[in-house]
């Protein structure tokens, strides 16, 4: 009976924390959906925001199916959903972890996730000031080498601007994540280091794919790229001697107890 209940107790902390988990993944869905709803409301002003990007390179955007409209308010909806629920993804990753944290490292994570949700939007808008027109510019000067007449759909648009627009948000929130998983050892900063090898051909091979074959562009987010890379090691250093720090201060503690 004694070894029954046991059992019973070394799995209820599991139990308790699945569905704790699943609480919060569920908050986070439900979220998303009245977000989702809210966001038609502003669907607009972000649709009208597509057509002045697009009347800058004199482009006019066409809508070739009756249930494409449809369509073009779902995306954007979508879009900005994205956007307002990842926050809330991060903060609720944060409160099912907290209690695993330490009382310091837990008051920097805390001050860290505004500046997730504030990268995540300045990945964004670089995305869309600088790299959207750098390769709307570059696909613009292929169609008229080809001397023809491009129609472009507003789907296909707003797809376009919206990939790129998530690819350097996310790009931007790495110092962040990379930090966050420090602070849990998952990752170090000599890790990172010696994937360094790795790493640097990879970016390479990212930053060709999603720029025009142009050398200096190409170098230029390579160097982007590098120096974010580069960034995250040195902060990620910084997270790991607090963290070393902290769990220093810890034994001596636990010694005076025992």
């Amino acid at each position: 009976m004694s070894v029954n209940q046991n059992k019973v107790d070394q799995t209820r902390p599991f139990l308790d924390h699945l569905i704790e988990f699943r609480t919060r993944i569920l908050f986070t869905v439900i979220s998303f959906f009245l977000i989702f709803l809210i966001s038609y409301f502003t669907a607009p002003y972000f649709i009208d925001l597509i057509k002045q990007s697009a009347k800058t390179y004199h482009i006019n955007l066409n809508i070739f199916k009756v249930t494409e409209s449809v369509s073009i308010y779902m995306k954007v909806m979508f879009f900005q959903s994205l956007c307002v629920t990842i926050p809330i993804l991060v903060f609720q990753i944060y409160l099912f972890i907290k209690p695993a944290l330490e009382k310091s490292i837990n008051k920097i994570v805390l001050y860290t996730l505004p500046v997730v949700s504030l990268l995540f939007m300045v990945g964004a808008l670089i995305g869309l000031k600088i790299f959207v027109p750098l390769l709307l510019s570059f696909f613009l000067n292929v169609s008229e080498n080809l001397s023809v007449e491009t129609v472009y759909s507003f789907t296909d648009f707003f797809t376009f601007v919206f990939t790129v627009c998530l690819i350097f948000g996310f790009i931007l929130e790495l110092p962040a994540i990379l930090s966050f998983l420090t602070l849990l050892n998952v990752i170090t900063p000599q890790k990172l280091k010696q994937y360094r090898k790795f790493a640097y051909p990879l970016l390479c091979f990212f930053s060709v794919i999603v720029t025009p074959p142009d050398v200096v562009t190409d170098l230029i987010v390579m160097m982007i790229l590098f120096m974010i890379y580069e960034i995250s090691i040195y902060i990620c250093d910084i997270f790991s001697r607090i963290r070393t720090r902290n769990m220093e201060k810890l034994i001596p503690n636990e010694k005076e107890v025992t």
